[in-house]
């Protein structure tokens, strides 16, 4: 199943669904949590930050989908990591309860929905965004992660940035590209730390198209270094 040399670098990006995982027969969260355990990685990454990663289940369960804290938590006698970035303003602080609510971006993006000037584009998204939600919805681990999401988010990202370009919600798309390369970042560091190892990362599916490009942009010239695929 895992084909490489033991001595090489051997590195799984795999896409989670949150929620979805308990509607999704295909993908549950004992599939997710079976996949992990069969790999049997020595190091595990996950959609936590990294300030929050020793915090307790019921402060995490507040900020975090559940399969992010339960792989933390079943894999509590290996090398567990971080990698989720939320916001500049806090950085190195625990998240307060009413950040989500507060936050600039979001209620940027709510704006957004209902500005008249938008409506047309705003359509295609929420189509490309439907057909997102389709292969998630139904899809299993190894359809979900191999490679027809990740072409369907970028387009969908790479649509919104545009839509969003010099216009009062900019912001918005400047969010989610700095969180999504904060994150890409932090995948390769752990991984540039820890060569030799088995290493898995989970993270929400709209992450791993980012996360799987920039790691070939970093580690294709390391013959060492290995990304298996999900099989």
């Amino acid at each position: 199943m895992y084909s490489c040399q033991e001595q090489d670098t051997q590195v799984i990006i795999c896409s989670s669904i949150h929620g979805l995982h308990k509607s999704n027969s295909n993908y549950s969260y004992d599939d997710l949590f079976n996949y992990i355990e069969n790999f049997d990685p020595e190091i595990v990454g996950v959609e936590i930050r990294q300030e929050d990663i020793d915090s307790s289940v019921s402060y995490l369960k507040n900020y975090y989908p559940f399969e992010m804290y339960e792989t933390a938590k079943r894999n509590s006698m290996k090398s567990v990591y971080g990698f989720d970035w939320l916001g500049t303003s806090i950085e190195g602080k625990p998240i307060y309860s009413n950040y989500f609510k507060e936050i600039d971006i979001l209620k940027l993006q709510k704006q957004s929905g209902t500005d008249s000037i938008f409506q047309e584009s705003l359509n295609e998204l929420h189509k490309l965004g439907a057909l997102k939600n389709e292969i998630a919805s139904s899809s299993t681990i190894i359809e979900l992660n191999d490679g027809r999401y990740d072409s369907l988010n970028s387009l969908y990202y790479q649509k919104l940035d545009s839509l969003y370009s010099n216009t009062p919600y900019s912001k918005v798309a400047e969010f989610y590209r700095t969180r999504d390369n904060h994150i890409s970042e932090r995948i390769n560091d752990i991984v540039s730390k820890h060569k030799g190892k088995r290493i898995i990362f989970i993270l929400g599916a709209d992450h791993r198209s980012n996360a799987v490009y920039t790691f070939h942009e970093r580690f294709d010239s390391d013959p060492s270094v290995h990304l298996v695929e999900i099989k």
